[in-house]
């Protein structure tokens, strides 16, 4: 390995075995499958069979579709109690990454350090958009569309994305994040970003290489 590194960099990508390039393709795709599922529900919702179904002789309810003793007696004010904990260690994470690690991908909470893992493109940022939405975060979400639009997807020459990482966390960041607020710069960004890993597709196989350089 160190031999091909020295002699052409992209052979790395290329000489992997064929069997972790189908590993990683799998759990792509599948990935790629579960965030559609979210984005396009079923009009009846996930585990739930057509109405027609519901009275077939021979139909019978999923176990946990069937609810349990005491369900649904838990009043409401202990769900947004919860829902405040949960959104109150949300934030305590957050800004201890925005105050330790903001420009990088993840935070060492112990050393306060920071670490560039995923390409270095603030992953902790592009990763929580959906939550930040989902708990109703909506000046951090905002705060955060700039970044984004700002980002520079581009690596230098003998520097590679990981294409399963990038394509879950950076993609489906982006995209799982228009799909709940529709703000277009986050749609136009993933375009973009998707168009630089199409390389990473031009094999012999049509198996996606290991790792893309997003500048060639």
């Amino acid at each position: 390995m160190a031999i091909l590194r020295r002699l052409d960099p992209g052979l790395i990508c290329t000489h992997k075995p064929a069997s972790r390039l189908i590993l990683f393709s799998i759990t792509a795709c599948t990935t790629l499958w579960f965030l559609y599922t979210i984005v396009y529900p079923s009009e009846y919702g996930h585990g739930h069979p057509p109405p027609h179904y519901l009275h077939h002789p021979h139909y019978r309810p999923k176990p946990h579709l069937i609810p349990g003793p005491g369900a649904g007696t838990t009043p409401s004010s202990v769900w947004a109690e919860r829902a405040d904990e949960v959104r109150g260690a949300y934030l305590h994470a957050y800004k201890g990454y925005m105050k330790y690690a903001e420009g990088h991908d993840e935070l060492l909470p112990v050393t306060e350090g920071y670490v560039d893992n995923f390409n270095g493109w603030r992953l902790t940022l592009v990763d929580s958009l959906d939550t930040m939405w989902i708990m109703g975060l909506h000046a951090e979400f905002e705060d955060a569309l700039p970044v984004i639009s700002n980002l520079n997807f581009t690596l230098e020459a003998g520097s590679y994305a990981p294409f399963f990482e990038t394509v879950i966390r950076y993609l489906g960041g982006l995209l799982s994040a228009y799909a709940l607020s529709e703000e277009g710069v986050l749609l136009r960004r993933a375009d973009e970003l998707g168009t630089m890993l199409l390389p990473a597709f031009n094999t012999k196989s049509g198996l996606p290489m290991f790792a893309v350089n997003t500048g060639t």
